[in-house]
């Protein structure tokens, strides 16, 4: 279960306290920007101490630099100010990061670089995590009751779209060779169908033949609706055929493909039993949300610290 839902940026969503990740928001999303420029104000070289660990003013700096480009990007200059507020929040935000820090350290809770990589997010977020789940989320009991009751009030929620799942082979023409290039691309998907059809793996044969970025993945196009952005013969083929089934050779404006379907999900109103994980999930995330505030709080009560700005 993760508080944070990294993709391609690295926080794309926050804690329940924005404070506690604003800073990060802007200091690892914005990366490509000219940090420190067009500041109004300045930062003494510590901004605050929490427990006798000093928090620099150079993330301050680079997340306060994001905030004025962004504002700049929408026509609209940050007063001396504004920034100077702006600053307050970023120092605040970092100080109750510093204290779950600690108190990640102080638990034993410890991230490896190759988790980091993993999961696509810094390893200071991975430990801010790690720390409200041990604390807050091993308390809390989500009941039968709770997941019944938020399953019968969402029920839109857990209205699926028929589904299915196809692997797919590319076999590219080289278009250079003109009806040469067509030739020796057909040949090339015939005698794959052929290893196919006497009972070799169609994601094996992917994974050693096909000519596009599926291959390692044995081709596997994952679960799409009929709706999904992929080509319409991908979907035509994936719908039609029953699981299981390998397609005839097809042209796309890549080349030559084979399609097996290897799944399918039906439409309609998702069972209960299949969404009580994914629900108590949601449920243990809000209650860890709404309870974190109180958390960091007392963690502050219970720790020096000072501020500088």
């Amino acid at each position: 279960m993760s508080l944070l839902k990294t993709t391609k940026c690295h926080v794309q969503c926050f804690l329940v306290i924005a404070s506690l990740v604003v800073s990060a928001q802007t200091v690892y999303s914005h990366g490509g920007a000219k940090h420190g420029s067009g500041l109004a104000i300045s930062l003494p070289e510590v901004v605050a101490q929490v427990n006798g660990s000093d928090i620099g003013k150079k993330n301050i700096e680079k997340g306060l630099g994001n905030l004025v480009h962004i504002s700049e990007d929408k026509g609209k200059k940050l007063s001396a100010s504004e920034q100077k507020s702006a600053a307050k929040k970023l120092i605040d935000a970092a100080i109750d990061r510093e204290l779950l820090l600690l108190k990640a350290k102080e638990l034993g809770i410890k991230v490896s670089p190759e988790q980091a990589m993993k999961a696509r997010t810094p390893a200071n977020i991975l430990l801010m995590e790690a720390t409200l789940e041990k604390e807050i989320g091993s308390k809390i009991n989500i009941t039968g009751t709770q997941i019944k009751d938020f399953y019968e009030q969402n029920q839109k929620q857990f209205t699926r779209k028929e589904q299915a799942r196809a692997s797919i082979i590319l076999i590219k023409v080289n278009k250079k060779m003109g009806a040469g290039g067509e030739k020796e691309a057909k040949d090339q998907i015939l005698k794959l169908v052929d290893k196919i059809k006497n009972g070799a793996d169609f994601a094996l044969v992917a994974k050693e033949s096909s000519q596009d970025s599926l291959a390692s993945r044995g081709g596997d196009l994952g679960f799409f609706s009929k709706d999904a952005r992929v080509p319409a013969i991908f979907k035509k083929y994936a719908f039609s055929l029953e699981v299981g089934a390998v397609s005839e050779v097809f042209h796309t404006r890549h080349g030559l493909h084979l399609m097996k379907v290897t799944a399918k999900k039906p439409g309609g109103l998702s069972p209960l039993e299949q969404e009580k994980g994914n629900i108590e999930k949601t449920l243990k995330r809000k209650e860890i949300e709404k309870r974190t505030p109180g958390y960091v709080q007392a963690l502050r009560k219970k720790a020096k610290v000072q501020i500088y700005f």
